[in-house]
This record gives structure tokens, C-alpha cells and sequence, in this order.
């Protein structure tokens, strides 16, 4: 019955399936792991309610100048898509045409004004830094280390 309804796909078939996502392969320089080729992963990726929240949230919240939920929080236990849910944005933004049949595919829309920069970090990996750190780094200012900064 499961082989009339689901067909694996290649990558499960020939065993070349990574069983983990990784925020940190995104950077990977030789492209070797499937987080880093945007096209790719989001061939992997099922669109499913949440995904499509996901991405008309982010659409809608960096495209008005309404008031619009700022926070999308990723909880939950290892191995429900965390992971998987943040590397998303990550390559709608900084490589929005290799996702666009994707987006096209599944009759979603986004788009992200001129200048719109995302940051990732893994503070499992890095449990010392501090957000303002890293936002700081991103941005080359330095900011003071006993309080968060003036936003004013």
C-alpha cells in the first residue's frame, strides 16, 4: 500500500541521504553537502503547512509596513525540522533565484527588500557568545559587553 502512495527518491534509494540538517554546512565552500545548493535542498524539501506559514510570514512581515509577528521560534525536540525550517530563509534571501521554481513550483511568493541581510549562528556550538555579539560582527560595530545597546 505505502509503495503505491510515497516513491523515494533518488538520494534514499542510492543512500547518499544525510540524516541530519545542519545550519553550519550552509557555508560549505566546496558545496559538497546538500544544506550549501540552495536548488537542491529545496528539491528536497516538502512544503508543508508549516514550511508555507514559514514563508508567507517572512514574505509578509519584510514586506509591510504594517505590524506583523517579528519572532518565528524553533523549539521542539531533535528531529522534527528545525534545522531544516531555518535553512530556508537563509537561501530565499541570499540566493533568491535559485529558489524561485521552487517557490513557483508550490505556489508561494516571497521576496525580501534590497539590503536584507540574515545571520545564523548555532549557540549549541558557540554557547558563550551573545546575541548582540553576533549581531555586532555581522554589522563591524563593537557593542559594549555589560549592557545591550541603545536601539534609539
Amino acid at each position: 500500500m505505502l509503495k503505491q502512495l510515497l516513491e523515494p527518491r533518488d538520494e534514499v534509494l542510492t543512500g547518499r541521504l544525510q540524516s541530519v540538517i545542519d545550519l553550519e554546512r550552509v557555508t560549505d565552500p566546496r558545496r559538497r553537502s546538500l544544506e550549501s545548493r540552495p536548488r537542491d535542498f529545496l528539491a528536497s524539501t516538502y512544503v508543508s503547512g508549516e514550511i508555507r506559514r514559514l514563508v508567507e510570514g517572512l514574505h509578509t512581515r519584510l514586506n509591510s509596513s504594517e505590524t506583523e509577528t517579528g519572532l518565528f521560534l524553533a523549539e521542539g525536540p531533535k528531529g522534527v525540522g528545525k534545522s531544516h525550517n531555518l535553512v530556508i530563509p537563509l537561501h530565499l534571501i541570499n540566493s533568491p533565484a535559485e529558489c524561485q521554481d521552487w517557490l513557483a513550483g508550490n505556489g508561494l511568493t516571497f521576496s525580501a527588500p534590497d539590503g536584507t541581510r540574515v545571520m545564523s549562528r548555532k549557540f549549541t556550538d558557540f554557547p558563550l557568545d551573545s546575541l548582540w555579539a553576533v549581531i555586532g560582527q555581522e554589522l563591524g560595530v563593537n557593542f559594549s559587553t555589560d549592557q545591550p545597546p541603545d536601539i534609539n
